[in-house]
């Protein structure tokens, strides 16, 4: 069929990455640190971070299932959402650290998008 491709970035494949990046987050942390942000609580947040990202939102983009085209999108938002952390907390805090860990397992995962630099390719 001429026009017709198949993409190989259905929902269903992210959704294998999502249950891998999901249950291997919780393995290294035990802390759900990146699923809501509470406005209530944290009310500088939209001060400080310009482009808000959750897992929640990245889950719901994935289920869209015409969201992310490519691995490289969907390492984009969930490298976002470790960056907005770290330069949200502390340097020294826990959710830091976690963020870092994240960071290393999310290099791992998506090592074919991401440049010997440790940016996204």
């Amino acid at each position: 069929m001429h026009g017709h491709f198949e993409n190989p970035w259905t929902h269903r494949k992210y959704e294998r990455v999502w249950i891998f990046v999901i249950g291997d987050f919780f393995a290294i942390s035990h802390q759900i640190l990146f699923y809501f942000i509470l406005h209530s609580v944290v009310h500088d947040y939209l001060e400080v971070i310009k482009e808000p990202i959750d897992l929640s939102t990245i889950e719901k983009r994935i289920r869209q299932d015409n969201h992310y085209k490519s691995r490289k999108m969907l390492f984009a938002d969930l490298m976002l959402m470790v960056n907005n952390c770290k330069l949200y907390n502390d340097e020294n805090s826990t959710y830091v650290q976690c963020a870092v860990n994240l960071e290393k397992y999310l290099g791992r995962l998506f090592h074919d998008v991401v440049s010997p630099s440790g940016k996204s390719a």
